[in-house]
């Protein structure tokens, strides 16, 4: 009997995924589970069937880090398609409106996209994953509940237009989690007066995983069905580099290991912004835990173990 290359492994990483259009988030993570016969398989951000670009794979004990993937910045390159409007705020939906945009020039998009920059509140579209009273907003919409969707708080750092042929506009766009690129489409489209929809999107940067170093979703299958699954993982300094890192002695290692906390010589532990944690290794360079960093006391704290 064939038997799974990875499946009898102990395997924990990341891959730096590029997803294709025409699938989903979760239809990307059945077909590494298949490939690799691994059940812990997660992602860290959800995409549209129709967008492409990045979506970080955890595999193994690894998906307990994907908090720290789901947390961090985004970078999109979005295609608005000025004129129509759909129920779903992108290609994928039903035309419910048409208008001539022709009127609208770049002076005009120009004026009102500092209204999409900084932190301000945001309605998300009726068909997406966001959930409320605990089912997703696609599954009212698919069954025609009305169902009140509430506006939430989010950021964009900066939104840059690359082109802009009548009724064509690129956008480039900085954000932080929970931002809807096909609401930024749709409410764009209301203040030109014309109407919009996300004609196509692709997700260049996804925290530290970015577009230019991604692997395709077929070639990373292709690798992983080779029997080198190992080949398509990333270096955790390349997928966590906001977490500061420090080395400690096997004595400290093993305190940790077994939940006890221990203190340390602040000089040890890289300078950051932000060492509310950090990432624990061994003297071997082994990657050991997440611990929780009090800068006062010097105490590391024990949050999550990963045990060899």
């Amino acid at each position: 009997m064939k038997t799974n290359p990875t499946a009898d492994k102990s395997v924990n990483g990341f891959i730096n995924l590029d997803k294709p259009p025409e699938i989903t988030s979760m239809d990307v993570v059945r077909q590494i589970r298949q490939a690799t016969g691994l059940k812990r398989i997660g992602h860290g951000g959800t995409l549209d069937p129709m967008a492409t670009g990045v979506i970080p794979i955890a595999i193994g004990a690894y998906t307990r880090l994907l908090e720290y993937i789901l947390d961090s910045d985004k970078a999109y390159k979005a295609e608005i398609q000025l004129g129509i409007k759909t129920d779903t705020f992108d290609a994928d939906g039903t035309v419910i409106e048409t208008n001539d945009p022709s009127n609208v020039c770049i002076n005009d998009i120009e004026q009102i996209l500092p209204e999409f920059t900084g932190t301000f509140d945001q309605t998300p579209p009726l068909y997406s994953a966001k959930r409320v009273n605990g089912k997703r907003l696609y599954e009212y919409a698919r069954q025609n509940i009305a169902v009140e969707i509430r506006s939430n708080p989010v950021s964009v750092k900066e939104i840059q237009i690359e082109s802009f042929d009548q009724p064509a506009l690129i956008l480039s766009i900085k954000c932080g989690k929970g931002f809807y690129v096909r609401s930024l489409a749709h409410d764009l489209g209301i203040r030109l007066g014309c109407g919009a929809y996300l004609k196509s999107l692709r997700r260049t940067v996804s925290g530290a995983f970015s577009a230019d170093k991604s692997i395709p979703l077929s070639d990373a299958l292709a690798i992983i069905k080779s029997g080198n699954l190992e080949n398509t993982i990333s270096n955790l300094d390349e997928c966590l580099p906001h977490i500061p890192k420090i080395h400690l002695t096997e004595r400290l290692i093993k305190y940790i290991q077994t939940g006890r906390p221990v203190t340390i010589d602040e000089t040890s532990v890289q300078t950051s912004e932000d060492r509310s944690i950090l990432r624990v290794y061994d003297n071997l360079g082994e990657f050991v835990a997440i611990v929780r960093f009090d800068q006062e006391t010097l105490e590391l704290k024990p949050y999550k173990v990963f045990l060899n």
